[in-house]
This record gives C-alpha cells, sequence and structure tokens, in this order.
C-alpha cells in the first residue's frame, strides 16, 4: 500500500472525527487527545500477539488527530487557548491514569 493511500484513509479518519466530535475547540483540547491517541497505540504495541488491524487503526486515529492539530494552528487569526493551566492538565491526566 502507498504513502499516499494510507495519508487519504487518514483524512478521511479525520474528516469522520470532525464530524462525530467537532474541530478541536482549543490547542490544549488537541494537545490531549494527540496524547490519548498515542498512549492507544502503544497499549496495543505491548499486547500479545499483537492485533496488527486494530495497531493499524490506532495509529490512523493518531494521524487523524495530528492533521486536526495542525489545522487548528493554521488557522488565521489567534488560537484558541484553555484557561487551565499546564499543572492543572498534568494532574487530570495522572488521575486518569
Amino acid at each position: 500500500m502507498s504513502v499516499t493511500t494510507i495519508a487519504l484513509e487518514a483524512v478521511a479518519e479525520a474528516a469522520r472525527a470532525d464530524t462525530l466530535h467537532g474541530p478541536f475547540p482549543t490547542i490544549q483540547h488537541a494537545a490531549a487527545v494527540l496524547l490519548r491517541e498515542g498512549e492507544e497505540v502503544w497499549d496495543e504495541v505491548w499486547l500479545k500477539p499483537v492485533n496488527r488491524a486494530a495497531l493499524r487503526m490506532e495509529l490512523l486515529h493518531e494521524a487523524a488527530s495530528a492533521l486536526r492539530f495542525i489545522r487548528l494552528l493554521d488557522k488565521d487569526g489567534t488560537m484558541p487557548t484553555s484557561a487551565i493551566t499546564a499543572d492543572e492538565a498534568n494532574a487530570e491526566r495522572s488521575e486518569r491514569r
């Protein structure tokens, strides 16, 4: 399979995610989703045996999240940011684990 074909799958997944969830509201939200998708990839990698189809899907989710994040960064004007501090975000992340 070509990289172009895979990239088109990621674009389709990004469009699906936008339809389901709307665009990311802030850069912090985008970063949190991208991080969570990375954690899901990590989880799939360590399963024995590795489920290649599930791992591939998680990688597509992460790629789609990255595309949506980049689009947010490329918007005209100022980027929406959250009022939450980095320390508060880290504390929330720790509580979820």
